[in-house]
């Protein structure tokens, strides 16, 4: 049984264009998903998630990797999820 430790790390909030650009490339995953793109899905919502945090897209890596064949046979795309701001 592991012992799980999370720490508050000081981040800046992402800036409005930060926001915007995760919105898109989130909106792109989703379609991809839509279509079967497993991998350009898993893609764009990672590069979201790099600018914004947000377990939706977190969920949405998740649903690609699944389609991806799922877990570490996903191409190397293994994620692991974080907890973030527990406060």
């Amino acid at each position: 049984m592991g012992i799980f430790m999370a720490t508050r790390v000081a981040q800046a909030e992402p800036s409005d264009a930060d926001r915007a650009t995760a919105r898109v490339l989130a909106h792109e995953g989703f379609d991809a998903q839509q279509r079967g793109d497993y991998s350009v899905a898993a893609d764009r919502f990672l590069r979201a998630d790099a600018l914004v945090h947000a377990p939706t897209l977190l969920l949405g890596l998740a649903r690609a990797q699944v389609g991806l064949g799922g877990g570490d046979r996903s191409g190397g795309q293994v994620r692991t999820f974080e907890l973030r701001r527990l406060l």
